[in-house]
């Protein structure tokens, strides 16, 4: 079953150039690889869980900005 929440963006912030840029939830939950639009640096997160039936949308969202805003990210 789809969730829709995987359409919505979430804030990612690049390391490297520390752009702030938007990238779709189900990427950064999945573990694509996603690239800066500015710097073409390669990122990958890891550990984010998915969206559960009974889990907040907004809170959702705040967990895995949380994840993609700072220092976690895995080469």
């Amino acid at each position: 079953m789809h969730d829709p929440v995987d359409d919505m963006k979430v804030r990612v912030r690049c390391p490297e150039c520390r752009t702030t840029f938007r990238e779709r939830v189900r990427r950064v939950v999945h573990g694509d690889r996603i690239v800066c639009p500015r710097c073409h640096e390669t990122m990958h997160f890891s550990g984010i869980d998915h969206h559960h039936v009974n889990e907040d949308v907004a809170r959702f969202i705040h967990r895995v900005e949380e994840r993609t805003c700072h220092s976690s990210v895995g080469y």
